[in-house]
């Protein structure tokens, strides 16, 4: 941990500082409304049909539900992933390009699982469409 590049550790941190909150934190009505609120959840864009309002997530949930994770277990595998395949992608462009990478995979990885469950109403968390590498 003390041998990754900075923007690398941050994003763990961010990482393990969303699910310790989430776990810790929330109740479970309170864990349920950070799921909906952040999670990316494709039958939205379904819904966006008829109620705009509910479409409006889908701004940020591309993104946010790569800092967000199932369990303990979860996070623990993507961050290691995350250290494996990021690192050298920090080390050799920087901080700003890797964190670009990540945002545009996670983004990539919501569009394609949206397009293989767009109507089955599951949401998608974590970072393992993310990783760049």
């Amino acid at each position: 941990m003390f041998l990754l590049p900075g923007s690398v550790t941050a994003l763990v941190g961010v990482m393990v500082v969303i699910h310790a909150a989430s776990t810790f934190v929330l109740n479970r009505e309170g864990y349920n409304d950070f799921i909906l609120w952040f999670a990316f959840l494709p039958l939205r864009l379904v819904v966006a049909g008829s109620d705009l309002s509910a479409a409006v997530p889908l701004i940020w949930t591309p993104f946010s539900h790569a800092l967000m994770h199932g369990g303990w277990d979860h996070l623990l595998v993507n961050v290691a992933w995350l250290a494996i395949f990021a690192t050298p992608v920090a080390r050799r462009y920087g901080a700003g390009p890797m964190l670009a990478i990540f945002f545009v995979s996670a983004a990539a990885g919501a569009a394609f699982f949206a397009a293989t469950t767009l109507y089955s109403g599951t949401y998608l968390i974590g970072a393992s469409g993310a990783f760049p590498g």
